[in-house]
């Protein structure tokens, strides 16, 4: 499981503001600033689900919203296909 070490509370991205690249790369950078020791690969929109961008680490794979003050830790599943999204 991620272990980042607090909760996140932060606004990080205003909505509607720039591409989904430039919003994962702000994640991304706000991410890493909040939890230093945590490396954090990338961060990239989850095209299906709107507002919604994966975080990928070198032990896992977690979600955030497009504010970054959710996260979730887990699997992603479609649940028309029962396919693992992760």
């Amino acid at each position: 499981m991620l272990v980042l070490g607090a909760t996140l509370t932060a606004s990080v991205v205003p909505a509607g503001a720039g591409s989904t690249d430039d919003k994962a790369a702000q994640l991304q950078k706000s991410l890493q600033a909040r939890y230093p020791s945590a490396k954090i690969e990338s961060v990239r929109a989850i095209t299906e689900i709107p507002g919604l961008y994966e975080l990928v680490t070198p032990t896992e794979i977690a979600y955030v919203d497009s504010t970054g003050n959710f996260l979730i830790a887990g699997r992603l599943m479609d649940t028309r296909t029962q396919e693992n999204l992760t």
